[in-house]
């Protein structure tokens, strides 16, 4: 289970990572924050959030079959299961932001 776990957190995190705080995806972040500042201004500062993008990074991993909570332990509905593992990613994806911050993290 604690295995389980890890490998979960950090699949879900290094994404999310991937996406708001690389180099790699720099050039997009940049072109979205300019083309929807004026028609999506939400959209903008979603780009750079690890807290919105860990949740639809859990969402989509737990669609995908990746998931942390296991549907055969809970008699819960298939789409409980996708929000319980989107908002365990968001938060668990914030947490390591903010003591990454903390700790002086740079962009990758």
């Amino acid at each position: 289970m604690t295995a389980h776990f890890l490998t979960w957190t950090f699949v879900v995190y290094g994404l999310t990572l991937i996406l708001t705080g690389s180099k790699l995806f720099a050039p997009v972040r940049t072109y979205l924050t300019r083309a929807c500042s004026t028609r999506f201004p939400w959209a903008c500062s979603f780009v750079h959030c690890p807290l919105c993008v860990g949740t639809w990074i859990g969402m989509l991993a737990s669609l995908s079959g990746f998931s942390l909570v296991r549907p055969e332990a809970l008699a819960w509905p298939r789409v409980l299961v996708v929000l319980a593992d989107g908002w365990a990613a968001g938060a668990i994806c914030f947490l390591i932001h903010v003591v990454g911050v903390r700790l002086g993290s740079e962009e990758l």
